[in-house]
């Protein structure tokens, strides 16, 4: 991935996203109680939709919804390797932002693009064994010079489709693996699309994910968790 970031860092967003101020969007109860749910992250992911506690999730407010709910089944972890993932900020290029696990990348980052902020770890994920995800599941990269950004999935079937249908996205293999659910000391990924920035945006940070499900819905549609990964 050196080679291409030298070519393209310029230029080139990965999963970016334009964190705006907040908009005047406010999100909309639906009128549920905990017991409506079946796990506690069902009803976590439901508070962190709303603007406050409109439904009475959080009888504490300590931030966490429902504690008394059963949590969601957890499988082992993935008997890989894990590395971190780190994250830059361009602000000269719409606030963009850019991942990396790669060490060396970001060191070349550092020294040699100095328009990119790094912020440090993001996440982490679980290293590839020879292009492969042994007992996890890969998380696909595409670029796009026409769109001068990249895209993650960990859907086989998401990947295939561009793959088939759209010649503006370069399939680059496997970025690193990840978990399509929970398992022992993950943490959710979410995913954003925007309309507006033509683009999507992930996440594993929840503080991060609220903000735009709550504050900034008019630039950015919450689709669900993509993965998991570790925090």
């Amino acid at each position: 991935m050196i080679t291409r970031l030298a070519r393209v860092v310029l230029v080139a967003v990965s999963a970016a996203a334009v964190v705006l101020p907040a908009s005047a969007a406010s999100a909309v109860s639906t009128d549920v109680d905990c017991v409506d749910f079946s796990y506690q992250e069902d009803a976590q992911d439901h508070l962190d939709g709303q603007i406050g506690d409109p439904d009475r999730l959080d009888a504490d407010g300590d931030g966490i919804a429902c504690e008394t709910l059963p949590h969601r089944p957890v499988s082992a972890a993935p008997a890989l390797s894990s590395t971190s993932v780190y994250r830059f900020w361009n602000p000269s290029l719409s606030n963009a932002h850019l991942f990396t696990m790669s060490a060396l990348e970001r060191d070349t980052i550092n020294s040699t693009y100095p328009s990119w902020i790094d912020e440090g770890r993001a996440f982490a994920a679980w290293q590839p064994v020879g292009g492969e995800c042994p007992g996890a599941t890969p998380v696909y990269r595409f670029y796009s010079a026409r769109y001068l950004h990249h895209f993650y999935t960990a859907s086989d079937a998401e990947k295939l489709h561009i793959i088939a249908t759209d010649p503006d996205w370069t399939f680059e293999g496997v970025a690193y693996c990840a978990s399509t659910s929970p398992v022992t000391g993950s943490v959710p990924m979410y995913r954003f699309w925007s309309p507006r920035f033509g683009q999507h945006h992930f996440t594993a940070n929840r503080a991060e994910s609220r903000q735009l499900r709550t504050t900034d819905t008019a630039n950015w549609q919450y689709e669900g968790i993509a993965y998991y990964v570790l925090p």
